[in-house]
């Protein structure tokens, strides 16, 4: 395959010097081909991509959604100190003095801490209410703001001027 238009004889020792340099290079030889035909094309493409990233990753809903997930992180984390700190303990007295982190049942050498399970159920109960009561009022508070509906605009300087004439024409009849 010929790069450029040239003798037929030098065409196989361009394509063997760029595939001996892809080798080198680690790089793909349709990638050093590109380059070598197109090489402000490539760039081209190169800097629209990271444009397009670029564009992409400053987006207000991709900021907004690593806010969330910060956000999510430490309330988790809040969840499960409430889980396994105050709600567990308390379950754990109410049904005489029962450890759920210990609870287990041995199979060989194995453990299987159930006893975990059941706190990791709690934790999920809990978050899965706390969204369920963010969603419903998120949801409310939308519906408020459409059972309202907006003033209507003020009419622009135009429909002022027509309307005087309007009633001017009306005063003369």
């Amino acid at each position: 395959m010929a790069l450029y238009p040239m003798r037929p004889e030098r065409c196989w020792l361009l394509n063997l010097d760029l595939t001996i340099h892809a080798i080198q290079h680690r790089i793909s030889l349709h990638s050093l081909i590109e380059r070598e035909r197109f090489p402000t094309l490539v760039k081209r493409r190169r800097s629209k991509m990271l444009k397009e990233f670029r564009d992409f990753a400053l987006r207000g809903n991709v900021i907004d959604l690593a806010v969330a997930v910060i956000i999510g992180l430490a309330f988790g984390a809040i969840i499960t100190s409430l889980v396994n700190d105050i709600i567990m303990p308390l379950v754990g007295i109410l049904l005489r003095g029962i450890d759920f982190n210990t609870l287990g049942i041995q199979v060989g050498d194995a453990v299987l801490l159930y006893g975990k399970f059941i706190q990791a159920i709690v934790n999920f109960v809990i978050v899965a209410f706390v969204l369920f009561l963010v969603v419903r009022t998120a949801n409310r508070l939308k519906k408020q703001q459409a059972a309202v509906p907006p003033p209507p605009p003020e009419p622009s300087a135009e429909e002022k001027l027509l309307g005087e004439i309007r009633d001017l024409l009306k005063e003369r009849r």
